[in-house]
């Protein structure tokens, strides 16, 4: 299938694309190869994964091995009422963690291969101390982030001011 999404309302795409895991490579058997620039897609549906460039497989295997092969970290993401309470976890955390300042809101943001872990550290630093969250998350690594792990570096950068706004159609 090649590109075959493309052109269908999300009710159509969405039944297509359960057609083809379920009744094709489920119940019948079949090995299915799809082409896309969807990275959505693909990791909805695929049970591995092949990046091609100029016809040639640059990479290829299961995404939870591509995670693992390219090192890429969970993010795990603490909303929090102030910057002192940030700084205060940041020195007690002591791992590969950052604090970031946006619209008025502070978050602590931890990068480890096993977020569930750091979450925990956090959540016992957070009652030992008189910071509250106000939101956790944590963000595992995506087929989008191996996409651009790979591809990234062989993109021509667009100069400043060839590009303005954002345009997005549905």
């Amino acid at each position: 299938l090649d590109e075959s999404c493309l052109g269908l309302s999300l009710e159509a795409k969405t039944r297509l694309l359960d057609y083809v895991k379920e009744v094709l490579a489920r119940e019948a058997g079949k090995a299915v190869i799809l082409a896309t620039n969807d990275v959505r897609d693909a990791e909805r549906i695929a049970d591995r994964i092949l990046f091609l460039e100029g016809g040639r497989v640059i990479e290829s295997g299961r995404i939870a091995e591509l995670v693992r092969k390219y090192a890429l970290k969970e993010e795990v993401r603490v909303e929090l009422a102030g910057e002192e309470c940030c700084s205060k976890l940041l020195r007690l955390l002591g791992s590969d963690a950052v604090c970031r300042v946006a619209e008025g809101r502070s978050y602590l943001i931890a990068f480890a291969e096993d977020g569930s872990a750091v979450l925990l550290e956090l959540l016992e630093l957070l009652r030992s101390s008189s910071c509250k969250p106000q939101h956790i998350t944590i963000e595992r690594p995506t087929l989008e982030d191996i996409y651009f792990k790979l591809y990234s570096d062989r993109w021509e950068k667009p100069q400043m001011g060839e590009v303005a706004g954002c345009y997005v159609v549905m």
